[in-house]
């Protein structure tokens, strides 16, 4: 029988598939490898003579690889492989991600032929969406294999469409499997807005975040942005615009935001085209501050230490429980009845205690002693 009368039989009685324009395999593997038709092997030579019907062919098993051009090997019932046969399944794979999420399938990869499958996996074209786990190895008689293929959609676009190929390949055979891979990526049926308020100052200030969408009121004092209290975190539509308002507390004053809003305006807008975090730093407003320097003390002799020869002490609407004596030969105007701000309230600095000046001099405004 002829190479073209066998090629024909096979096609007729369909026991295996055929590949290329006339199914004839030319296939080299390393000779201590070579499996097909069951011959024998040595450590001198490779004989595959003692099967019947199978071409006379012998090697050597310690040249690098041993050359076969054969393709089949008549058998009772049918025709037996000769060389590894490819096949991977499924052919197509579509993902839908969300934007940001990742997820994988398998791809199993089979040998169908008599001789082991040495296999490699690469891709079309390179890119950082699509990845295969593991990209080599060996199957071992006519078994089969699972790949992981994975899509990522870190970082795409929503609504954005992206391709690739992966082809399947043996080594010393012509033939490959081409696998068509697409993702979609689509929008979360929610993005999720988290809202954290914080002093500059350990201990000290603070303030509230609330927004007009969302139902958020997140509370925070001092610089800990693990003690917020409240509504911190909403779950909201994609696409709509929420409007952040910030209220300092007592002693700070307007925050700054950063993260996805900016500037120190009372509110900020952000649009829930992604997840988005927002922080507002309040800073706090110490309860004395000396004029020149724009230094901040928590006592008014502290205050009058870190004071120039001629200065002013802005002091807050607070109480100072504490003996002040004024010994330093300064001039000092003591402004009282302060906001945060240190801008004048109808209110007045008190100092429980006493105030004695024995050097220098003083002038008041709005401080009461008790």
């Amino acid at each position: 029988m002829n190479r073209a009368q066998l090629i024909g039989l096979l096609a007729a009685c369909c026991l295996i598939p055929l590949t290329g324009p006339d199914a004839q395999a030319v296939y080299s593997q390393p000779a201590s490898t070579f499996s097909a038709g069951g011959g024998l092997s040595s450590s001198a030579s490779y004989s595959n003579l003692a099967v019947i019907g199978q071409p006379g062919i012998v090697g050597s098993s310690s040249s690098a690889s041993y050359a076969a051009d054969h393709g089949f090997l008549p058998v009772l019932g049918g025709l037996k492989i000769l060389y590894p046969v490819i096949s991977a399944t499924p052919g197509t794979f579509t993902f839908s991600l969300v934007v940001n999420t990742a997820g994988s399938q398998t791809l199993t990869v089979a040998n169908a032929g008599g001789s082991n499958l040495e296999w490699t996996v690469t891709k079309g074209t390179p890119d950082s969406i699509f990845s295969a786990s593991p990209v080599a190895g060996t199957i071992v008689g006519t078994n089969s294999t699972g790949i992981t293929v994975t899509a990522n959609a870190t970082g795409l676009s929503v609504g954005s469409h992206y391709t690739n190929t992966l082809t399947v390949s043996g080594t010393g055979i012509s033939d490959t499997v081409q696998v068509a891979l697409a993702l979609d990526v689509t929008a979360p049926g929610t993005y999720r807005l988290t809202v954290t308020p914080v002093s500059n100052t350990a201990g000290k200030g603070g303030g509230t975040i609330t927004t007009d969408k969302g139902g958020i009121s997140c509370q925070n004092s001092g610089s800990n942005p693990a003690t917020a209290t409240g509504t911190c975190q909403a779950d909201i539509a994609p696409g709509t615009v929420v409007t952040l308002m910030q209220t300092p507390d007592a002693n700070s004053t307007w925050a700054t935001w950063t993260g996805d809003c900016s500037g120190s305006s009372a509110n900020c807008q952000v649009t829930m085209n992604g997840n988005r975090v927002v922080t507002a730093t309040f800073p706090y407003s110490s309860m004395a501050k000396v004029n020149s320097t724009g230094t901040g003390y928590e006592s008014l002799a502290l205050a009058y230490a870190g004071a120039a020869a001629s200065d002013t002490i802005l002091a807050r609407d607070v109480t100072f429980s504490e003996a002040v004596v004024l010994n330093g030969s300064k001039a000092i105007t003591l402004s009282g009845g302060l906001d945060a701000y240190y801008a004048p309230l109808n209110a007045w600095t008190i100092i429980s205690g006493s105030l004695t000046v024995s050097q220098g001099s003083v002038n008041v405004n709005r401080l009461e002693i008790r």
